[in-house]
């Protein structure tokens, strides 16, 4: 009899008296432990899949990455910064009380760097008769606080 049958065998022989099954299962083992001493291998009992096992093992697995992603979410919520940073020509006011980064004013038109400044909520005082901005005090990059002065140097 084949190795295939053998095997075809023991599944169709379920409703067996369990000392048929054991003399098959006891046959297969015999054989399979031949065939792997004829490659020089090794042949171990499979591990049965267990259902409730791999449920468990399954649902293990979703817990961790629910609490991982959750713990990174939380993570990058608890490190958010409250400065704003704002870019000149946009629309954007700045929440209140808050502070905003300086952006870069050098180069700008008067009206360009009055009308950004006031939309981040800073007043704004010029220094000098040129047309175009030439610094600013604070320089770009500085935290200010909504509602501070901030000086720009004309060219």
């Amino acid at each position: 009899m084949s190795f295939e049958n053998k095997i075809r065998q023991a599944y169709d022989s379920v409703h067996a008296p369990d000392t048929l099954t054991e003399r098959l299962r006891e046959e297969l083992q015999r054989d399979l432990r031949q065939d792997a001493d004829a490659v020089g291998g090794i042949v171990t009992e499979a591990p049965k899949r267990d259902i409730v096992r791999t449920l468990l093992h399954g649902g293990a697995f979703v817990a961790a990455t629910v609490i991982l992603c959750g713990g990174f979410g939380f993570a990058l919520w608890s490190m958010r910064d409250k400065t704003v940073v704002f870019h000149p020509g946009s629309n954007v006011s700045a929440p209140a009380d808050e502070q905003v980064v300086m952006p870069e004013m050098a180069g700008l038109s008067r009206q360009t760097a009055q009308q950004t400044l006031e939309a981040l909520g800073l007043a704004v005082e010029f220094s000098g008769d040129g047309s175009t901005v030439a610094r600013s005090e604070p320089p770009a990059g500085a935290r200010v606080t909504k509602g501070s002065t901030v000086r720009l140097v004309m060219e």
